[in-house]
């Protein structure tokens, strides 16, 4: 008797282990893709379903807008505003302060919306999702399934198809920004970056993971400023990465130097690792962009570019780390790429500046 019963317990633990392995069911669709010299232009399921849950829950990471999309999108999930994942959405955005935390979870989640890793999630994200995640999950596989998703991927192609297709041309006028970049972080020209583009980004948006970008809907081809501050976001994740791996060395002096910076500039926003390291990521590649594109844009233009940042009050930034970006670009045979620069040098010299 006691054998049967341990049998059926084995068995019943068995089937159990099985329903829940199979709980979450996987969601057929394949992201749109148009292939670019240098990159790589997606509209992500993911990304898309992030962003539209987003915005029926009234939180809107990239901006928001009263587009024909977004009213499309009122109307199809109508009936889907007060599910679990809105809920949810709505509840862990209330004291949300980084967007960037927030948005990187798209990219942790499997392409079947079955699993979620968080192998390319910084430290901060990893801290704001660590109770979140795992129902995070499940509601996102509900929602995906109740309302049909793949459905409306399938019909609305064609204007997912749409930011692409911008993407594409604004990367035609504008073809050296790939190679430039590719350039300055890996000297590899065959470095793909990925391009995620929706309709309902807004800006263009840095994320933490290196070669990656969310482009803005409709990026203005000929606005320089627009090239520069694309440029600045696609150099913005690699910077990070190498700010983020170095931070036991760096938190001190990157610390102490936006302390002085904020007390002159009488700036209260707060002190703390991760806005410190943002901020740090932000200014660098702001900075970095300007001291090798300056030479792209006509003499008018890299003047006004100039004007513009002498007015920002990290300016100080530029002119003390001026001849650390200069290092880099008279001696680029001694670094294999930016990476290797930033950890056999730039750190030391940022150690140094703050000992001086």
């Amino acid at each position: 008797m006691k054998k049967t019963l341990l049998i059926l317990s084995a068995c019943l633990c068995f089937f159990t282990s099985c329903q829940k392995k199979q709980e979450l069911k996987p969601v057929n669709i394949k992201p749109i893709t148009i292939e670019q010299d240098g990159c790589t232009i997606v509209s992500d399921p993911r990304l898309e379903l992030l962003l539209i849950a987003s915005n029926l829950a009234g939180f809107y990471p990239i901006g928001n807008t009263n587009s024909d999309y977004v009213s499309t999108i009122h109307t199809f999930f109508k009936n889907h505003k007060e599910h679990a994942l809105i809920k949810q959405i709505k509840k862990i955005t209330k004291k949300y302060t980084y967007y960037i935390d927030y948005l990187m979870i798209f990219n942790c989640i499997s392409e079947d919306f079955t699993t979620i890793s968080e192998e390319t999630l910084h430290n901060s994200a990893k801290n704001y999702w660590k109770k979140h995640k795992d129902q995070f999950l499940k509601n996102f596989n509900s929602f995906a399934h109740e309302t049909n998703f793949a459905k409306f991927y399938l019909a609305y192609e064609h204007a997912l198809k749409a930011p692409l297709f911008h993407a594409e041309d604004y990367f035609n006028t504008n073809p050296t920004i790939i190679p430039n970049i590719n350039s300055i972080l890996t000297k590899n020209n065959n470095q793909k970056q990925i391009i995620y583009s929706s309709n309902l980004a807004f800006s263009n948006f840095p994320t933490t993971i290196p070669n990656t970008l969310i482009l803005e809907n409709k990026p203005n081809k000929e606005n320089p400023f627009t090239k520069f501050f694309l440029f600045s976001n696609l150099l913005y994740n690699s910077i990070f990465k190498s700010i983020e791996e170095n931070w036991e060395q760096l938190k001190e002096p990157i610390t102490t130097f936006f302390k002085t910076l904020y007390e002159q500039n009488k700036i209260t926003l707060k002190i703390e690792d991760t806005n410190t390291i943002l901020s740090c990521s932000d200014i660098m590649s702001f900075y970095l962009t300007y001291h090798f594109t300056a030479k792209d844009f006509p003499e008018e233009i890299n003047t006004e570019i100039y004007e513009f940042l002498k007015k920002q009050y990290l300016y100080d930034f530029y002119t003390i780390f001026k001849p650390i970006f200069q290092e880099y670009e008279q001696n680029p045979e001694k670094y294999a790429n930016f990476e290797e620069f930033f950890n056999n040098y730039l750190v030391n010299e940022i150690i140094n500046i703050s000992l001086n």
